[in-house]
């Protein structure tokens, strides 16, 4: 194991997760490696001279979220009543992790009322070993987000065409009635992108944000969109999503407009303020 090889990998899991989430593996990395060094298991500990993903990266910036032109193109492009269109439509609509939707069941999902509660997500080892269901990190993540109409049409034709039978319950499921894995939500997506000839880099996270973002540009207010996402605080959506949320307004001339409207009326009572020294 080289530094090359560490930084190269950091780099492809940074196309799946965002560099916070690399730099902690990393930092853990670096960890086992100083026990096997201690021990005279390995001479050099590569991932602690491994170059860290610059976290400022994780700032969501326009030609990483898909228009609303693109992002309609992208739904169009699967077939209604299937699979892959709930996955690119609940991704879109909702704002959910792709963890939060690989372990959503029916149970959870009142389409009735168009609301989704999350309450599992799905960890995914990808290396031959079978997914884990657990429940949520923090208490934010523990939400329940509104469904659209338009995605509650859509639920409504896959929950009659899925595989119902599966012990599991899962929303998300294969044709096998297995849980679906993270990477074919990426490939899926992918496919997609480069079908429709968008030139950006999209995963499963650009949806994600997709949403925030066309949400927060309709004025949305923060602390809703933070709820959505299952953040811990609005100020990490701020942070986040600041080329969205900074537009420039005429707040300040509004409030110094309705200061000093009355000031030509009230000179003559301040003339005699005006007219000593300044010291």
């Amino acid at each position: 194991m080289t530094i090359e090889k560490i930084e190269k990998q950091a780099a492809e899991w940074n196309k799946k997760v965002g560099a916070l989430t690399v730099n902690r593996v990393l930092r853990t990395l670096s960890d086992i490696m100083a026990e096997a060094k201690r021990h005279g298991k390995i001479k050099d500990n590569p991932a602690r001279e491994a170059e860290r993903i610059k976290e400022e990266t994780d700032t969501v910036t326009p030609d990483k979220v898909l228009t609303r032109d693109e992002l309609r193109r992208v739904i169009n492009a699967t077939e209604s009543g299937t699979v892959q269109r709930i996955m690119i439509m609940t991704l879109a609509l909702t704002g959910i992790r792709v963890g939060e939707l690989l372990a959503a069941r029916w149970g959870s999902i009142d389409l009735d009322n168009g609301k989704f509660e999350i309450k599992s997500t799905m960890a995914d080892p990808d290396k031959g070993q079978p997914v884990i269901f657990k429940k949520p990190k923090t208490p934010s993540s523990l939400r329940a987000v509104p469904l659209s109409k338009e995605l509650v049409h859509e639920l409504r034709l896959w929950k009659m065409k899925s595989p119902l039978s599966a012990p599991t319950d899962l929303v998300i499921i294969s044709d096998q009635l297995r849980p679906v894995r993270r990477r074919r939500v990426l490939e899926l997506i992918e496919k997609i992108v480069e079908e429709l000839k968008i030139e950006k880099h999209m995963t499963p996270h650009s949806l994600r944000h997709t949403f925030a973002s066309l949400l927060l540009a309709r004025k949305t207010a923060v602390p809703e969109v933070s709820h959505y996402l299952g953040h811990k605080n609005p100020g990490i959506t701020m942070t986040i999503y600041a080329h969205f949320t900074g537009e420039h307004t005429n707040a300040v001339h509004d409030f110094s407009a309705s200061i000093l409207e009355n000031v030509s009326n009230d000179v003559s009572t301040d003339v005699s303020i005006t007219s000593g020294n300044v010291r």
